[in-house]
């Protein structure tokens, strides 16, 4: 229950806003506040693999983990990509607001 609340305190807010200030066509603020709520399904998302990591959850059988480890930097290279766009794209965004 404790991580769900978590999940939801980081993410409702921003997608809530998001949704609100589209609704009276305020778009760039109704953007940035879609992008924090993305950079924050981008974080959770690094984070708890990363903690699966350092926990040690892996596989049974000698398969999966050889094939897991591909999937695993996979999954990292996309995440950080993703965070590196979400990020470049928010401060594009300041800047053409200033």
């Amino acid at each position: 229950a404790l991580v769900g609340v978590m999940v939801a305190v980081a993410l409702m807010p921003p997608l809530a806003a998001s949704g609100l200030l589209a609704g009276i066509e305020k778009y760039s603020l109704a953007a940035d506040a879609f992008w924090l709520a993305m950079a924050n399904i981008v974080c959770i998302n690094l984070a708890s693999k990363m903690i699966f990591q350092v926990k040690g959850v892996c596989p049974d059988n000698w398969y999966d983990k050889k094939t897991s480890r591909q999937a695993l930097i996979l999954s990292y290279s996309v995440l950080a990509f993703m965070l590196i766009a979400i990020v470049i794209i928010i401060a594009i965004n300041q800047g053409i607001e200033k």
